[in-house]
């Protein structure tokens, strides 16, 4: 019984020694646990704060920067609209494809819900802030505002303002607008109008409000597309804006199709037409900025995320506006209001008076002529072809007469347009590239014999005649000795079985047979006499 006593007593020993063994460990390893799980929600923490920091450091701070530096430029270039800064207005070189027209008034703890407190996280600037907003060409230069009940005043003093704006910040003649005052019948825009009094090409001669002018207006826009996309853009420039790098003086301008009221006066054909140009146009720098009153009956044509499409659209929230799309608190819009009216005036007479005669584009001779290693170079037995001036970014424009039907030309156009001096480059540039045996002139001037004297002059030697005497018998007296070289060389042609320069040639014929150039200038003076 002893030994039983003393060997439960072992057992129990044993066992309290298990447990307590077992006790112990299971509290160590609880122990382990909680430090690990501390030790990794502290790691988990401190990753995500430094991922945090990061973000805030290159993604935030960098944002912030750059909205700072947006605002910087854009006061600095788009000054309120008071006289001291604009009383020496100067248009720039280069077109800034940008203006402003509303402004963003911006509180960051509202907008947010809360301002970081931390050392790390401080904002470097103050948490209300007003950012200016701009069409900027070509992503985003079209604006379409929508509007209900209110909000038309405002929207057509910010079309004035952004009308001015533009023009401010483009060279002369490279921005030009069509206007649509359907309702205003032009008073809408009626301070613009002052352009008309210098150049009217920069608002298309008038502001249009009937529907037959709607449609006119915007077929030719859509053919301008058409232009633009065939001959300029290509397969070789995604943009105007591209193209107009490389075009240098030869830049097109850019087009903005401003519309208030719509769709008032606006048939189905003309909505289509809107509507290829809102998709189409920005590529090509014809953008538009459109009023559109939705309480107006739309046509049946309208499609409005057609006509949202490629727009910074604006609709109407509380007594204002709002960015499509958003519902910021802490963001208030506010649209731009124009100059007033004697400060508008003086700088649309400014700008209308720099921009007479701004269509017109020079460029210097030296563009077409040959370099003195190429100087009678070309050989016009298949053709006459001369360089004459540029056509596009790259290309040169080429006068080429000889084949199938391009015979002769008539050179057509105003007094003062340059025909004149189109004829002095033909002739000075096909001297410079092809020798006398390859070229000969025949000149005729009617304008008092004073275009063609200077070749006599300097006895230019492609000239076989030179008529500087304004008289109409001379001039028919040219003309029938070109008559006779004429027929001269048919005779030589049908004697070796030829029909022209290049058969004559390949046929054995061994004399000089250059090109025969007859330019006449003023020739209507021809049939101011009765003969027939």
């Amino acid at each position: 019984r002893r030994q039983r006593l003393l060997r439960a007593e072992e057992v129990h020993k044993e066992s309290r020694n298990r447990i307590i063994a077992e006790t112990t460990t299971a509290r160590q390893q609880l122990e382990t646990t909680n430090t690990e799980s501390t030790t990794k929600q502290a790691a988990t923490h401190e990753a995500t704060r430094r991922a945090i920091e990061h973000e805030w450091t290159n993604g935030v701070l960098p944002d912030l920067e750059k909205l700072r530096a947006a605002r910087t430029a854009a006061e600095t270039q788009f000054a309120p609209w008071r006289g001291e800064h604009w009383q020496d207005l100067k248009l720039p070189a280069s077109f800034a494809q940008a203006a402003r027209f509303a402004e963003l008034h911006v509180d960051l703890e509202k907008l947010c819900g809360a301002i970081p407190q931390d050392a790390a996280l401080r904002l470097p600037d103050e948490t209300k802030f007003v950012q200016p907003l701009l069409v900027a060409v070509p992503e985003s230069g079209s604006i379409l505002f929508e509007t209900k009940n209110s909000g038309h005043e405002q929207i057509i003093g910010a079309l004035n303002s952004v009308i001015i704006r533009l023009l401010t910040v483009a060279p002369p003649g490279k921005v030009a607008f069509t206007i649509f005052d359907p309702v205003g019948l032009g008073q809408n825009f009626a301070g613009i109008m002052h352009l008309a009094d210098f150049e009217e090409r920069v608002i298309s001669s008038r502001i249009w409000t009937q529907q037959t002018q709607f449609e006119e207006r915007l077929a030719e826009l859509n053919e301008h597309i058409e232009k633009v996309t065939q001959m300029y853009l290509r397969n070789e420039y995604a943009t105007l804006a591209e193209y107009n790098e490389q075009a240098g003086r030869l830049a097109e301008k850019y087009h903005f199709l401003v519309i208030a009221d719509f769709p008032v006066n606006f048939s189905d054909v003309a909505v289509k037409r809107l509507q290829n140009i809102i998709a189409s146009g920005p590529r090509c720098g014809v953008h538009t900025l459109i009023h559109w009153d939705q309480r107006r009956q739309p046509p049946l044509e309208l499609v409005p995320d057609e006509l949202r499409k490629n727009n910074f659209v604006l609709v109407p929230r509380g007594d204002g506006f709002a960015v499509a799309g958003t519902n910021w608190d802490g963001v208030h819009l506010a649209l731009d209001t124009p100059p007033d009216a004697e400060l508008a005036t003086g700088l649309l007479q400014k700008i209308g008076k720099a921009s007479v005669n701004s269509y017109r584009v020079e460029m210097p001779f030296s563009e077409v002529a040959p370099a003195e290693s190429e100087m009678w170079s070309l050989d016009t037995t298949s053709e006459l072809r001369v360089p004459v001036g540029r056509t596009g970014a790259t290309k040169l424009q080429y006068l080429a007469l000889g084949q199938g039907t391009r015979q002769h030309g008539l050179v057509a156009g105003k007094t003062g347009s340059g025909k004149s001096t189109l004829f002095h480059v033909i002739i000075t540039n096909l001297a410079l590239w092809c020798s006398p045996e390859q070229v000969e002139f025949y000149l005729v001037d009617f304008k008092k014999g004073v275009e063609f004297k200077t070749y006599a002059t300097h006895k230019l030697p492609h000239a076989r005649v030179i008529a500087i005497e304004s008289d109409r018998e001379f001039g028919l007296s040219v003309l029938q000795r070109v008559d006779d070289e004429l027929k001269r060389r048919g005779d030589l042609f049908r004697k070796l079985g030829a029909q022209d320069i290049a058969g004559y040639k390949r046929a054995g014929g061994n004399e000089a047979m250059p090109r025969v150039l007859l330019l006449i200038d003023e020739f209507q003076e021809l049939f101011v006499e009765d003969d027939r």
